[in-house]
């Protein structure tokens, strides 16, 4: 028996999907051979080998949050379950291939000299955080060994969970932030020169101390407002996808406790969407997509600003 665990992957509907259709397949393969029966032998050391399918089942086994057990031997119906409709109540699947065939041997006189059990067995565990699978098989190692490579090729061919979403939340957050500390800072600008006459001297003495008061008190309120309002989106954004807090040191200066990421724990587990993690791809491209806006917006205010002191300096 050959026994995988699966770390650090985002498995999707379609992954699971996949995998059931691979499964389903291989189920056809040995429907059609029971079939052919006589037809479909080989020979080896003057014995003909004659498959007879006596089992060859596919089963999905869904439990619900509920604690609802649906138990099907109906790829469509699966297909039905993996939906945003029903996706969140989910929680776990399991899915089974069973196969059993006799292999009647005769010699060139076709009497029979005995049979052959041969099996083949696919057990696949789905959780929220937890993938495991195991190929089994009597018999059958070659068929066995490609379909394990299979199954382990469809998995490795997913996504990382530790990806640049998560290994660069600091860039992301910073970026959301501070591009909602440039719209803040824009309009207090703007208020500042409509409403300069009528504010205090100590206000006019800060503007006017030196030519880049106004780069600086903007750079000023955009972190400043910006991140008291961006941390709290990002972690709206980020809720439920982000690694769990470990703690770290206890600073004495602060004389606070200090807490990490615990990126360990993260990568030893997955997040199979399914439950709590049925829309955790959307939250990632949504993400990506607030980046992909921000980080061109950020780029080019800091260059603005680079080229705004630069003309000040050469006045």
């Amino acid at each position: 028996m050959t026994k995988e665990e699966i770390k650090n992957k985002i498995i999707s509907a379609d992954t699971i999907i996949q995998i059931a259709e691979l499964l389903e397949n291989e189920k056809l393969h040995y429907q059609k051979l029971g079939l052919y029966d006589k037809k479909f032998n080989y020979y080896n050391k003057n014995e003909v080998n004659i498959y007879r399918v006596t089992q060859d089942i596919v089963r999905y086994d869904v439990r619900l949050k509920s604690g609802e057990n649906i138990e099907k031997e109906d790829i469509e119906w699966l297909k039905s379950q993996l939906t945003d409709r029903f996706l969140p109540a989910i929680d776990s699947i399991h899915i089974s291939f069973n196969m059993f065939l006799r292999s009647e041997r005769t010699n060139n006189t076709d009497v029979n000299i005995g049979n052959k059990l041969k099996t083949l067995n696919v057990e696949l565990y789905l959780y929220e955080n937890e993938v495991r699978y195991s190929v089994d098989t009597t018999e059958l190692e070659e068929e066995a060994y490609k379909l394990h490579s299979d199954i382990a090729n469809i998995f490795n061919s997913c996504p990382n969970r530790y990806n640049k979403t998560i290994k660069r939340r600091f860039i992301r957050s910073q970026c959301l932030s501070l591009t909602i500390g440039f719209i803040i800072a824009y309009i207090a600008m703007l208020l500042l020169n409509i409403k300069y006459d009528e504010l205090p001297d100590v206000i006019h003495k800060v503007v006017e101390s030196t030519k880049y008061s106004y780069v600086i008190i903007f750079f000023i309120i955009a972190f400043g407002i910006g991140n008291i309002i961006g941390q709290g989106i990002t972690a709206a954004l980020y809720s439920g996808i982000a690694p769990k807090k470990k703690y770290s040191h206890y600073d004495r200066s602060s004389r606070k406790n200090v807490y990490v990421d615990n990126i360990t724990e993260f990568i030893e587990h997955n997040e199979v969407q399914i439950g709590k993690y049925y829309n955790s791809a959307a939250k990632r491209a949504r993400i990506e997509k607030i980046f992909k806006v921000t980080g061109i917006i950020v780029a080019l205010q800091i260059f603005a600003a680079i080229i705004y002191c630069l003309i000040i300096r050469i006045q």
